[in-house]
């Protein structure tokens, strides 16, 4: 998964023709972050990442995966759901 996003910030940085400095200087980040999203850096943050995507006209959905999701018992679901 993070091999796609990283993928696709990338292909999208290029079709615009920008540069990663330039993409940097557009989403308010680093090029440094750019570069660590784009080369798939599990480290990198959520919110730069968002940044970027934003400045690309790029959004990032969640949804249930196709395979088994993790059930937790009722009482640690509703601790999570408090979070």
């Amino acid at each position: 998964m993070i091999a796609d996003i990283a993928e696709a910030v990338r292909r999208e940085r290029k079709a615009q023709n920008l540069r990663q400095d330039e993409l940097a200087v557009a989403a308010g980040v680093s090029t440094r972050l750019v570069h660590a999203i784009e080369t798939g850096k599990e480290t990198a943050r959520l919110d730069g990442l968002i940044h970027i995507l934003t400045a690309l006209g790029l959004s990032l959905s969640v949804s249930r995966a196709a395979t088994a999701a993790r059930r937790l018992p009722p009482t640690e679901a509703a601790a999570e759901d408090d979070e």
